[in-house]
């Protein structure tokens, strides 16, 4: 998961590294990139939660601690999902609207992320999913992204 999370910031990094300086956008200011995310921290799923977050802060440590991104330096608001779609697109709407990111990482349950894909790209916020529901491949979502293999590529390689 770490290994993962690492990989999405230094992408993130490459993409702001071509920016200049003077670029404007949604949840970017001069000193901070702001980044929301979801995850189960309490409910049925709460186990995955602290991993998530822990493994998230952790990338987004080693990230400011090398001098951010165009020296910019990562935020992460992080809701509680509770594994819950209605739940999940509240989270979302409250990192979008009161925090106003620049883009969502979102956790594994795929009926949470399934919804918010649906307002993330009503909203034009890219979200990034940890979910493998092989829904979110069937429906073209412009805005979400899945970081690892849907559940039938996995079920292949068994």
């Amino acid at each position: 998961m770490k290994k993962w999370t690492a990989v999405i910031l230094v992408i993130i990094a490459l993409y702001f590294g071509f920016l200049q300086p003077s670029y404007s956008e949604v949840g970017i200011t001069a000193n901070e990139i702001k980044i929301g995310s979801f995850c189960p921290l309490t409910g049925f799923a709460s186990y995955f939660g602290p991993s998530l977050r822990n493994g998230l802060m952790m990338a987004v440590d080693e990230v400011n601690n090398s001098g951010g991104i165009e020296g910019r330096k990562l935020k992460v608001i992080m809701e509680d999902d509770a594994c819950d779609a209605t739940k999940a697109v509240a989270a979302c709407k409250k990192i979008i609207v009161r925090d106003k990111v620049f883009m969502i990482f979102g956790g594994p349950c795929a009926h949470s992320v399934i919804s918010a894909c649906k307002l993330a790209d009503e909203e034009k916020i890219p979200l990034m999913v940890m979910s493998s529901a092989e829904e979110l491949v069937k429906t073209y979502h412009k805005y979400c992204f899945i970081i690892g293999m849907t559940t039938w590529t996995q079920s292949r390689l068994m």
